[in-house]
């Protein structure tokens, strides 16, 4: 019942996830997705959509040049100021400035040695 779902949410975070949407992945009532969610992730199923948006979020700010607006919405916020909004709410920083502290150097990765 969890495993579509969560499959579902990873795949296409920018997705516009419902409950109902969620709950027919996994075959099972809006309710008993909610409860599940509850017990085994300790959240609800969009509480779990908004985290893991974010955590996409900081991934893409750390790894990319793109925009903060493009970032945004690749992880599913049509606005810019909603996105911002969202961030700073889970982080406690806006996405620029959580940018400025995490940034890794993409090509120094790539080219280390192994």
């Amino acid at each position: 019942m969890l495993a579509p779902a969560l499959a579902a949410i990873h795949h296409d975070p920018g997705h516009h996830w419902t409950v109902a949407e969620l709950a027919r992945t996994g075959s099972v009532s809006r309710s008993a997705l909610g409860e599940r969610f509850r017990l085994v992730l300790g959240r609800s199923p969009m509480r779990y959509v908004a985290q893991w948006r974010v955590h996409r979020a900081r991934d893409l700010l750390a790894t990319t040049d793109l925009g903060v607006a493009a970032v945004g919405r690749r992880v599913g916020y049509e606005a810019e100021e909603a996105f911002s909004r969202a961030f700073k709410r889970s982080t406690g920083t806006s996405p620029r400035d959580w940018r400025a502290e995490h940034r890794v150097d993409v090509t120094a990765v790539r080219s280390a040695p192994r």
